[in-house]
């Protein structure tokens, strides 16, 4: 049994106490142990967060991948038709204090963060800040290269486009990846050491490109580094403060943060990050500091990954964000529609031409039946994580406070874990969990008519989300504002779809007046609670030869 496998047995057991960090005390303490002969009876790692019985091979498949790979903690979220159907926590966040690990409990996420900029950087693109075709250099003349280089002539023309798909010419395989040298970056440019993402830009001005911009695929960690700038040159905002501002609080998360490279600098909430075996301490990247350190914990300068892998996060908010970015009609989205395909399409490049994956605009990309796979995984030492939706309404993010030694192999076990389990679940829970982590969700929100233009004689199914609530009714009228004048409605109702009977709907459209607009929402009641949500349209239409098929209507009224 690997040392670290054996460590959590016995820890698991209470027979291992207090351990040190992996490089020095717990492995040395399970070796120990193990030489002894000492008989132990385990029990499993320990499970937050409430069980779901329809779920539970989601329990059995990430207990035994974790058990296989010797995984000290990690968190799962599952959601179905944008709904949260599961989010569990399993292992330890802290080893040492024997600290579980809690189903909203923080992890750097790594390279995950890149879907985060991409869609910063079409939202840029859509209010028309920004366009695609922008040549990305020449925002920046202040930003020199080091004294005695020479930039290569190809820099001035990559494009934004170029950095969101990785075809900008620089190639880590073939050459130095300057995010994780943070002392020789610093020292070419006479720049304060560790550097941050600016002082690097400094830094590559002065080296060539691998190949020409647009010429094929070369994932590149220092392209999404460069994009935060452009976020920022763009926005007039700092990268994070926009990312959280402009695409993390409209969906209601408000803990996600670029993460901090010394463990005194974290919040209590995140966990403690735990490095592969046998993996010597090394020099930290902060000057002050004289001890050495785990490679996690200041090995290397994670503030300045920020837009290409710095965020931390929980599992939770990693599926709330991408039920705002998946296309699905149930909750509204981010981008708009026409958006989204282009951050999924395929790009015009050699690399995918006979492929059936692509990375797009920020995202891996597979088509897999009428809808595509898309997703993203990250990795940094003492860090895993995969953030997932399949074609079927069905999202996961996995979270882990480790990166195994064969981390590529690790990352599509836990894909593969994670398709098993679906795949062995007979009935999803109708319910959703949101509203237990989001206060804000707690409120009635239309979610579509079933058609995005109805017949006046032809009511549409009405669907909504209670949240919560133990009644609802359809409210409509002529006026979007009119939250004290209900003109006619539904009565109380439980459940969550409703299609209004013949004379309620003649009543209602004739809100609408020829072939106009007509207002809907929902109002819930809970005890001696009531809520209103906010108003949908729906298009009302006279005569119509056959109803549109579309879902339409969303809470904030826009067309999806």
């Amino acid at each position: 049994m690997p040392a670290r496998r054996l460590a959590i047995a016995l820890l698991s057991a209470g027979l291992l106490a207090a351990p040190g960090t992996w490089a020095a005390g717990s492995a040395a303490a399970a070796a120990s142990a193990a030489s002894a002969g000492v008989v132990r009876e385990t029990r499993p790692l320990p499970v937050t967060g409430e069980p779901v019985p329809s779920l539970a091979s989601f329990d059995r498949e990430v207990l035994a991948l974790m058990e296989r790979w010797g995984v000290p903690g990690g968190a799962l979220a599952v959601t179905k038709d944008d709904r949260l159907v599961y989010a569990r926590g399993f292992g330890y966040a802290d080893l040492e204090r024997g600290r579980p690990v809690g189903p909203d409990s923080l992890f750097r996420v790594g390279s995950v963060s890149k879907t985060l900029t991409a869609t910063a950087i079409l939202k840029l693109v859509e209010k028309r800040k920004l366009r695609l075709e922008d040549r990305v250099f020449p925002m920046f003349p202040e930003l020199t290269p080091p004294a005695g280089t020479q930039s290569d002539p190809r820099l001035a023309r990559i494009t934004v486009r170029e950095l969101l798909n990785h075809s900008a010419g620089w190639d880590r395989l073939t050459s130095l990846d300057p995010m994780f040298a943070p002392r020789l970056t610093a020292q070419a440019v006479d720049a304060r050491i560790p550097a941050d993402a600016r002082t690097v830009i400094r830094f590559v001005r002065g080296r060539p490109l691998e190949f020409t911009p647009g010429g094929r695929f070369a994932y590149s960690n220092f392209g999404y580094a460069l994009l935060g700038r452009v976020v920022e040159r763009a926005s007039g905002m700092g990268y994070e403060e926009y990312v959280r501002s402009e695409v993390l609080a409209p969906l209601g998360i408000t803990r996600m943060r670029i993460g901090r490279s010394r463990p005194a600098d974290r919040p209590p909430e995140e966990v403690r990050y735990y490095d592969a075996p046998g993996r010597s301490p090394v020099r930290s990247v902060f000057p002050a500091d004289e001890e050495l350190v785990a490679w996690p914990d200041g090995g290397f300068f994670v503030e300045a990954l920020d837009s290409a892998g710095g965020w931390t996060a929980s599992a939770i908010d990693l599926v709330r964000f991408m039920a705002a970015v998946d296309g699905l009609p149930e909750r509204p989205d981010l981008l708009a529609q026409d958006t989204l395909r282009l951050m999924w399409l395929r790009p015009q490049l050699s690399t995918w031409m006979l492929s059936n994956v692509w990375y797009g605009l920020g995202w891996y990309v597979r088509p897999d039946g009428p809808r595509a796979a898309v997703w993203h995984g990250g990795t940094l030492f003492g860090t895993t994580a995969l953030l997932m939706r399949i074609t079927d309404g069905r999202a996961f993010a996995a979270v882990f406070n480790t990166k195994p030694d064969e981390a590529e192999a690790f990352l599509w076990e836990v894909e593969a874990v994670l398709r098993r389990a679906a795949a062995r679940v007979d009935a999803w829970p109708r319910g959703d969990l949101f509203p237990h982590w989001y206060p804000g969700d707690a409120v009635p929100r239309p979610v579509a008519a079933e058609a995005e233009r109805a017949e006046k004689d032809a009511p549409p199914a009405f669907a909504w989300d209670p949240a919560g609530m133990e009644e609802c009714r359809v409210v409509f009228s002529a006026d979007p504002l009119a939250a004290g004048r209900v003109v006619t409605s539904g009565r109380w109702l439980p459940g969550d779809r409703w299609t209004p009977d013949e004379a309620l709907w003649r009543r209602a459209t004739a809100l609408s007046g020829d072939g106009g607009s007509l207002y809907w929402r929902v109002e819930g009641r809970r005890g001696d609670e009531r809520r209103v949500g906010p108003p949908a349209v729906l298009r009302v239409t006279a005569g119509a030869p056959e109803r549109a098929a579309a879902a339409g209507g969303a809470a904030d009224g826009r067309q999806r």
